[in-house]
């Protein structure tokens, strides 16, 4: 249950600037689970709706990414697949769960 200042979350979705959010958040136009917010409320992305100007913004979670690191071994080709039936380095990583 992380907590991010609304503004934040505002501009992180695209919606508008963070300077912008402040802009709207001052003049009552935004509301998290129908009540008006000042600056520096925060809401949970996750859980909290959010209103601007009596519309409902939808809020999408951001992917999560894994980065693998792999020390490529001689031999292999750094490519998703090679045409001649090489070996990829992509091979050589372990298998890793979706």
């Amino acid at each position: 249950m992380a907590e991010y200042r609304v503004q934040k979350v505002l501009a992180d979705q695209g919606i508008c600037s963070r300077r912008e959010a402040e802009r709207l958040i001052a003049a009552g136009k935004v509301k998290v689970n129908g009540h008006p917010i000042t600056l520096g409320d925060k809401m949970d992305p996750d859980y909290d709706k959010v209103m601007i100007d009596g519309k409902t913004v939808r809020i999408v979670r951001k992917r999560q990414y894994t980065y693998i690191m792999l020390h490529k071994p001689r031999g292999y080709l750094t490519t998703r697949a090679d045409g001649a039936g090489g070996r990829c380095a992509r091979h050589a990583a372990p298998r890793w769960p979706s």
